[in-house]
């Protein structure tokens, strides 16, 4: 999924090791395609004070992509690697 608007400003925080591991935890539950992506979506979704998971399933759905596009890759090569096995 493309990213509408480029993000250029940085946010940075410190954590205990037992806040990041939880973190880390929470963000591979929701199957996150990076912690960051993960603590962004939080972020700002408590920011605004929305309860939905909506910015969590665009996570979750960016991933999923990613994932596909990875499948798709390997499909071509595997197709590639038969046709030519087959005029061999």
């Amino acid at each position: 999924m493309a990213i509408t608007k480029p993000r250029t400003k940085l946010v940075n925080f410190r954590l205990s090791e037992e806040e990041f591991q939880g973190l880390r935890e929470a963000s591979a539950q929701f199957g996150a395609r990076s912690l960051s992506d993960f603590a962004r979506c939080a972020v700002l979704k408590s920011s605004i004070g929305d309860s939905d998971s909506d910015g969590l399933i665009h996570v979750r759905l960016s991933d999923i992509d990613h994932k596909v596009a990875e499948i798709e890759s390997n499909m071509r090569q595997i197709k590639d690697y038969l046709t030519a096995a087959a005029t061999a």
